[in-house]
């Protein structure tokens, strides 16, 4: 299993894992930093799926303790492109047993370029404990379309 910085598949409420990838590998020929072959980062995609079935994935960071009221800065890089529509990203916020969507990245159009995302998470409780989630989601690809990218 790859480095991912603490960051841990989810098993128990998706069906699909997030797949660790170098350019040469990946739907998007390089990644985000290097712009080449050689960097590595994580995709889902569509194999040829019947229409209206999903690929799900989720990517959890540990829980983070005793957290400070305050702003806090989520970023990452993404893309999605291709298949019947592109897939969709989610970036969810775990705190005291609810799960709340923060960002949902589902337009019809999606990104073929690497795209920054940078959120703001406002904690209002002192001592919080709060943790993160994305989630990923592709559906069907098409001969026309080819594969759905997150």
């Amino acid at each position: 299993e790859p480095d991912l910085c603490d960051w841990e598949q989810v098993t128990e409420e998706d069906n699909a894992d997030w797949e660790w990838v170098n350019g040469s590998q990946g739907a998007a020929g390089s990644d985000h930093s290097y712009k080449t072959p050689v960097g590595h980062y994580l995709q889902l995609t569509t194999i040829e799926q019947e229409a209206g079935t999903q690929k799900k994935a989720f990517l959890q960071l540990p829980p983070f303790m005793d957290m400070a009221v305050g702003d806090y800065c989520f970023q990452l890089y993404y893309l999605r492109f291709g298949g019947i529509r592109p897939g969709n990203i989610s970036i969810l916020v775990e705190f005291a047993g609810d799960i709340t969507p923060v960002v949902e990245l589902n337009d019809i159009d999606g990104t073929l370029l690497w795209t920054l995302l940078q959120q703001t998470y406002s904690n209002y409780e002192d001592q919080a404990t709060v943790g993160f989630v994305v989630s990923g989601e592709v559906g069907a690809s098409s001969s026309e379309t080819g594969r759905s990218v997150v």
